[in-house]
This record gives C-alpha cells, sequence and structure tokens, in this order.
C-alpha cells in the first residue's frame, strides 16, 4: 500500500479556500495510449479517487513528445 504514484486533489471550500489532499492508494487508474502520429500521442485517462465527494477523471488527451534540449 502506498507504492504507486500519489494523486493530489485540490478544490476550494465552500469559503473560496483552497483544499489540497494527497491519495495514496485506494484509488484506480487506466491509462490507455493510442498510436504515435509523428510527435504527438494520443490516449485516454480514467481516475476514481476513494474521497467523501467520489472525485473521477474521465477523458482524452493528445500528448506532445519534445526531444530533451
Amino acid at each position: 500500500s502506498g507504492n504507486g504514484p500519489w494523486v493530489k486533489l485540490r478544490w476550494k471550500d465552500e469559503l473560496g479556500q483552497p483544499v489540497t489532499e494527497t491519495v495514496k492508494s485506494g484509488y484506480a487508474m487506466r491509462i490507455e495510449f493510442g498510436q504515435l502520429a509523428g510527435n504527438h500521442l494520443p490516449g485516454e485517462i480514467y481516475l476514481c479517487t476513494p474521497d467523501d465527494m467520489k472525485s473521477f477523471l474521465v477523458g482524452i488527451f493528445n500528448a506532445e513528445i519534445l526531444k530533451p534540449q
């Protein structure tokens, strides 16, 4: 437990003050990558966390691959 990547959740409370919670375990995450096209790598992400709000993230992305300078 706690050996995987940590997830940081950030939001504003009812007074508009920033709140941060670090989730170290108990979450589900899946990332799928598509075919590399030039320097772009498309993908899909799913993240579900065990916080009281049952936060989740689902979506697609397009990562740009850059050469180190």
